[in-house]
């Protein structure tokens, strides 16, 4: 079961022939335009993340409102396995829409995602994750305004939780599942940031006018307990990330998120 394919990755480029501009954070873009693109638009729930349009050198498009300038861009989305055959279809697509311009898909790549790709061939001791798009984290509820908390530092506990949640709704079988409350109460126990983080707000606007604030940089993870096995669920976790995203709104642009391994540099 370990190799069986949990996630596909489809990753675009397309030509866009003329300025166009955004009124809105890119990834809020993208996220529409996948929702258009399933059909009916009730199977866009299969999909887990999505990025934001990045340039041909791979950097996000970040700021909000935005023009785009006649070029090559990207952009990706993560789905479930279950949703394959929604996915499959969207390979043949050679043309997309993007603020009312129609635009030439160039080329489009289909990435399988498995457990056993995940789980890696070995699991290092220290590790850290590169958010690359602004990145919120849902830390609890208040007690006082009833209305949910949002973190801006990406501790352990917080990551890892939703990771978690969300390894086990993807893959499906019992065996592979995370008992939840247990791995939560070690990642509280044993898990730590290792220094130095290099971490920044980032602010970016919706089409409606709101804006939203978010993380990004860098930041080391490690364990007190580098060989145990919740140290490599959490390692399997991190590498999920790269394809899912961390936070809340991943399916609008935010939480993007690149896996490495070692520590943070100076």
């Amino acid at each position: 079961m370990r190799s069986r394919v949990i996630l596909v990755r489809l990753v675009y480029r397309i030509r866009v022939g003329c300025s166009v501009v955004l009124k809105g954070y890119s990834g809020c873009v993208v996220g529409g335009l996948f929702r258009r693109m399933f059909v009916g638009g009730d199977s866009f729930r299969h999909v887990v993340q999505v990025s934001p349009l990045f340039r041909g050198d791979g950097r996000f498009l970040l700021s909000s409102p935005a023009v785009l300038d006649p070029s090559v861009y990207g952009f990706s989305a993560s789905a479930y396995f279950a949703g394959l055959d929604e996915m499959v279809s969207l390979v043949d697509q050679t043309h997309v829409e993007l603020e009312g311009v129609r635009c030439r898909v160039e080329h489009v790549e289909f990435r399988p995602v498995s457990v056993d790709m995940l789980m890696g061939s070995w699991c290092p001791e220290f590790f850290y994750l590169n958010y690359r798009t602004p990145t919120v984290v849902g830390v609890g509820r208040s007690m006082l305004r009833g209305g949910r908390v949002y973190g801006l530092f990406p501790l352990p506990v917080y990551v890892f939780g939703g990771l978690a949640s969300l390894w086990n709704r993807i893959v499906g079988e019992e065996s592979l599942r995370i008992d939840i409350k247990r791995y939560l109460e070690w990642v509280r126990r044993n898990m730590f940031v290792v220094p130095p983080c290099k971490l920044s707000s980032y602010t970016v606007g919706l089409d409606d006018g709101r804006q939203v604030s978010g993380f990004v940089g860098v930041v080391g993870y490690g364990s007190a307990y580098p060989g145990s096995r919740e140290h490599r669920v959490t390692v399997m976790l991190a590498r999920l990330s790269e394809f899912a995203g961390v936070g809340l709104g991943r399916r609008l642009g935010f939480g993007v998120t690149f896996f490495r391994e070692g520590v943070v540099v100076g």
